[in-house]
């Protein structure tokens, strides 16, 4: 018994990373997230029904596969789930129809789930990026390099461990400039794409390399410039 519940709270914890690794605008392609997942592709393709079974939308866009966020419409009716207001009022609503029917207590069910899965995974992922930024702001300010572990890069489509000297946030808290030790040059990456933090305990090597780029009017960075003709 103790064996059974430890493999059905794996699958539980592996439901809940997967929302977050489909979470953001950079989806990812089905043999990443079996490897992320430590399981088969398969197991993953049967995740995927039973996210939508919950209510949460799974799209494919260039092979890779993300979460949809309905355009034009409210936060609180993202994937199925209602504001707190309005799940008490169809709970009242349902709970009317009497008590001896097994059709009202699977509604019940399903309305309080989809509700407080929506509410805890946004929360989750919320807090995990959070707690990156929190870990990636005390390294800056101790001059500490650190490891970008599992960072998705987008143009490879791949993952790698990163050591990098974290210099400042973008002003929106999306990303951080750094210097790639390997590379020795500036970068910019994505905090969604980072998959864990790990603070080293050496200092900050290479302090004359960490230039800022400029942003100009039109939110591009770096020095080159470009002309920009106006019609009005």
């Amino acid at each position: 018994m103790a064996q059974a519940g430890k493999v059905e709270q794996q699958k539980i914890l592996r439901v809940f990373k997967l929302i977050n690794l489909l979470q953001g605008n950079i989806g990812k392609p089905v043999h990443r997230l079996a490897e992320l997942l430590e399981t088969d592709e398969r197991t993953i393709y049967r995740y995927f029904k039973l996210l939508e079974a919950l209510g949460f939308e799974v799209i494919k866009e260039f092979s890779k596969y993300k979460l949809k966020e309905p355009a034009g419409q409210d936060a609180t009716l993202h994937y199925g789930s209602f504001s707190p207001e309005e799940s008490q009022w169809l709970k009242s609503l349902i709970e009317s129809q009497g008590k001896k029917n097994l059709l009202k207590d699977s509604v019940l069910q399903k309305l309080q789930l989809k509700s407080e899965l929506k509410q805890g995974t946004a929360e989750l992922f919320k807090a995990n990026l959070g707690r990156l930024v929190d870990e990636i702001g005390k390294a800056i300010q101790d001059r500490k390099q650190i490891w970008l572990r599992e960072y998705y890069s987008l143009s490879s489509d791949t993952t790698s461990d990163r050591l990098v000297e974290p210099v400042a946030f973008s002003s929106n808290y999306e990303s951080i400039h750094a210097l790639e030790v390997e590379s020795k040059a500036m970068k910019i990456f994505k905090i969604e794409r980072i998959g864990e933090v790990l603070i080293t305990n050496d200092s900050w090597k290479f302090s004359a390399k960490h230039e800022l780029p400029e942003e100009s009017l039109f939110g591009f960075t770096g020095k080159k410039q470009f002309k920009v003709r106006l019609k009005m």
